[in-house]
């Protein structure tokens, strides 16, 4: 295809991270493509290869109905550039919401991209399903990360040929450096020497289900003296809770080493046997369950075996029960703890099948294919 035959395309994004660059990478070469990322603060400047993309780094403000997600900007270059396809991210977006007006006022295509498959259930949240549910429905196509993204919108009104899978993807850990120093540095530090590990990686906050891995542990370090678990992360206003549970109910075996800084994360990774994401719905707040859970891509990167829960869209897609680890019913304390033991049991077989699932799953070819055959349904569609 020449480059003067290539679809314009605007793609509306929150902002940049390292697991995002290799697809904006591919589609910043497939197209000619804007990004335009609403929460601005120059993310992109520190990766090398943005300074191949058209950009704008975008103000945004706190305003009822989109805490910090107001950028008012958007209106103006969507309006200002010759754009075919519009493509955005966040169906409770301010960017979402009037992309869909100009597009449909502009006769632009519009395609959204999501990772969300669950609504909260919030008064607000309720009143805006309406209008979601509306722009899901007259959309021109849809982009999903997984399977259960792809059942949301069509629960939402799409239509199932116009939604797109696009496989959600991660940095591959095993092709960073290894810093084995360190990781012989932490196994002394938090005498794991002959330990089974339990690994919990994350944001320490009330959805994710740390008090369910708590219960969940106490059944397993009686019959697994030398079993240990570890909970890695930033307090998010829930480890209080989580401490006073595990010192309430006589937990023994566990540490909590707080934050973890992102160019160790791969060694701490490294220490576990297992890797556990036990994370449960909550319809009450505003942020649902894991809209994916890219840690499960993370530790199977690395050959970990992973026992999470249904509230983790990643599982749908990445685990195999029995095979690179569990998925689990949510808030089940004993499906996690007998999880969690099979998966300590079956260590060595588990290990093999958690990265060749990796390398089926995280594909940006295949992340990319999906937002090219939208581009191409949508084109096709004038």
């Amino acid at each position: 295809m020449k480059k003067q035959n290539k679809p314009n395309i605007a793609i509306i994004h929150s902002e940049t991270r390292s697991y995002r660059v290799p697809l904006f990478d591919k589609l910043s070469k497939a197209y000619n493509t804007v990004f335009y990322f609403t929460h601005g603060g120059g993310w992109s400047k520190q990766y090398p290869s943005s300074k191949e993309w058209r950009y704008c780094d975008l103000r945004s403000y706190n305003i009822i109905g989109y805490k910090g997600d107001f950028s008012p900007s958007i209106i103006k270059w969507l309006f200002k550039r010759k754009h075919d396809v519009i493509i955005t991210s966040g169906l409770a977006s301010f960017a979402t919401h009037v992309s869909f007006l100009i597009a449909k006022i502009t006769g632009k295509k519009l395609i959204l991209w999501d990772e969300t498959w669950e609504w909260p259930r919030t008064f607000g949240a309720r009143i805006a399903k309406l209008y979601a549910k509306f722009i899901v429905k007259h959309a021109d196509a849809c982009i999903a990360a997984g399977s259960k993204a792809k059942e949301f919108y069509v629960s939402f009104g799409a239509k199932p040929k116009k939604v797109f899978i696009a496989n959600n993807c991660a940095v591959d850990l095993l092709k960073k450096k290894t810093d084995s120093q360190k990781i012989a540095e932490l196994k002394k530090k938090y005498n794991l020497k002959n330990k089974k590990i339990v690994l919990y990686l994350g944001r320490i906050i009330k959805y994710k289900g740390l008090d369910y891995l708590i219960r969940a542990f106490a059944k397993i370090e009686k019959s697994n003296p030398d079993a240990i678990l570890i909970i890695g992360g930033p307090d998010c206003g829930w480890e209080a809770h989580c401490k006073k549970l595990a010192k309430n109910i006589g937990l023994k075996n566990y540490v909590f080493i707080g934050s973890v800084p992102h160019s160790e994360v791969k060694e701490h990774y490294l220490l576990a046997d297992v890797f556990v994401l036990p994370s449960r719905t909550l319809y009450e707040n505003n942020v649902v369950n894991e809209s994916w859970g890219l840690a499960i891509n993370e530790a199977l990167s690395l050959g970990i075996p992973i026992v999470s829960t249904t509230a983790v869209a990643a599982g749908y897609d990445m685990i195999k029960n029995g095979k690179n680890g569990f998925l689990v019913k949510e808030r089940d304390v004993s499906a996690i703890s007998n999880a969690i033991q099979s998966t300590l049991k079956n260590n060595i077989f588990m290990r093999k099948e958690a990265r060749k699932t990796f390398e089926r799953w995280n594909d940006y070819d295949k992340m990319v294919k999906g937002f090219k055959d939208a581009i191409e349904y949508v084109v096709k569609e004038k």
